[in-house]
């Protein structure tokens, strides 16, 4: 697995284009111009991933010195239940080891049209080692559940989402 850092003269910009449009509804995706200038600040990469010259997907994330913070993460279609997810997901771990490992996921608690691909993809990041943080993300009308591998620190994700965030948001807890 090769991983190459995406920059404004990123050489495969249609296909990483082409994928992020795909992969994000439009309620959710943000622009590949504005991911990659939100990615120049310190802290932050947008990291494309190969398997010799082809090109397998991205991630999107935000460093501290506890915690990798995944807010886009994509797989071309094609090439998806091939391992191609967990092998990028294990590269982000590898080059940040002793940190843990958070994102969010759709709710499967709310009525949805995607309620299967849901499902997958919540089994996707369980195989993965993510497990359930008993937090949720919500700004707008949205809400995600946040997951994580390794420790979940509440303070240290809301400190990297404010440094971040453009946007209001909350994080409440879900515990039943």
């Amino acid at each position: 697995m090769d991983i190459r850092i995406v920059t404004e003269d990123f050489q495969d910009m249609e296909l990483l284009d082409a994928l992020n449009r795909e992969a994000f509804p439009e309620e959710e995706r943000v622009e590949t111009r504005d991911l990659i200038a939100y990615s120049l600040a310190a802290g932050r990469e947008f990291l494309a991933f190969y398997d010799g010259e082809t090109f397998i997907g991205f991630a999107v994330i935000m460093l501290s010195d506890q915690m990798i913070y995944m807010s886009f993460f994509a797989v071309e279609q094609r090439l998806r239940s091939q391992g191609y997810g967990s092998r990028i997901l294990t590269a982000i771990s590898q080059r940040y080891p002793k940190r843990s490992f958070c994102l969010e996921v759709e709710r499967l608690d709310e009525p949805s049209e995607n309620m299967a691909e849901r499902r997958a993809r919540r089994a996707f990041y369980a195989k993965n080692g993510f497990e359930e943080t008993d937090y949720r993300l919500e700004y707008g009308d949205l809400s995600f559940d946040i997951l994580s591998k390794g420790t979940f620190v509440k303070e240290a994700y809301d400190a990297l989402l404010s440094s971040i965030a453009s946007f209001e948001f909350s994080i409440k807890s879900i515990r039943k």
